[in-house]
């Protein structure tokens, strides 16, 4: 499983637990020789169990819940299949990888403003 934290970004330390705001299930199949990837839904609702209480909540919290050990519960009871072995990507991390690589060029169509960033129309100056 891919879980991808929102840890990092927006000046957010690695203090805050994060939420998982992409949860891939990736599935390898060697005998078929097949890879399936399963998007989840952040926003699909849960049963999770704490300390004090059963709360219902969207499974993108479970890992500020519990950790990873909650959300692999979690993803494996909504899907009845195992979750072996995760790996978590924070967007701190996710801005590194893509700097360390050149950056990305993004072709838009429209020149618009977000957050106090103007973004250009593709070949404008």
């Amino acid at each position: 499983m891919v879980l991808g934290t929102d840890v990092g970004a927006l000046g957010r330390g690695t203090s805050y637990a994060g939420n998982t705001d992409t949860l891939e299930l990736i599935t390898v199949n060697p005998k078929k020789q097949t890879l399936t990837t399963t998007a989840i839904p952040r926003d699909t609702l849960v049963r999770v169990e704490t300390k004090n209480k059963v709360e219902y909540t969207k499974i993108n919290a479970a890992y500020a819940l519990g950790g990873p050990r909650e959300i692999k519960k979690q993803v494996h009871e909504l899907l009845d299949v195992p979750v072996d072995y995760y790996a978590l990507v924070n967007m701190g991390g996710l801005e590194k990888t893509v700097d360390a690589v050149g950056g990305v060029t993004v072709n838009n169509p429209f020149a618009f403003k977000y957050e106090g960033h103007t973004i250009l129309r593709e070949n404008s100056i």
